[in-house]
Formats: C-alpha cells, structure tokens, sequence
C-alpha cells in the first residue's frame, strides 16, 4: 500500500517489499537503521545507504531508488561512477 510519506513522498508499504526482506525480520525490513560515525563524508554514507538497501531490496534497483526517495536514473548513475 503506497501512502503519503514526509513532504508529500510516497511511502512504500511493507506488502511491496521482497519476500525474502520480509522473513527475515518484519521489525528491520520496515524499519532497518543503519548507523555511521559522526564525521563521516557524506558520499560514504550515501554509498553505504545505497548499498545495503540494495541488500535488503535483493538489488532491485527501483525498490531501492524508491526506499531512497529518488530516481532510479540516479542509482544506475552513482553505481556506474563506482565501476
């Protein structure tokens, strides 16, 4: 179920997410966290975001984009810079 996220964003529900995500842990597949250092450059943190949801979205890459709140253009983009 799609509903009105923060700023007018849609939100994915939990029903689109991969199964496997799901199973694993309904608490972290909804509301996983990640945790880095203060201090830490903010294109790390953007990479280290971008790849674990990738992980948790089993590198669907339009899943990801979505949880991320931006294009998918925008992943296939920075992936593309890391190669």
């Amino acid at each position: 179920i799609m509903c009105d996220g923060p700023e007018g964003r849609p939100e994915i529900g939990p029903d689109l997410l991969p199964a496997p995500l799901l199973e694993s842990s309904r608490a972290s597949a909804v509301g996983g966290s990640v945790t880095v250092a203060l201090g830490t450059p903010l294109k790390e943190v953007e990479d280290l975001l971008i790849r674990k949801t990738l992980e948790a979205t089993l590198g669907d890459k339009t899943m990801t984009a979505r949880l991320l709140g931006i294009n998918s253009r925008t992943i296939y983009r920075k992936l593309e810079r890391k190669e």
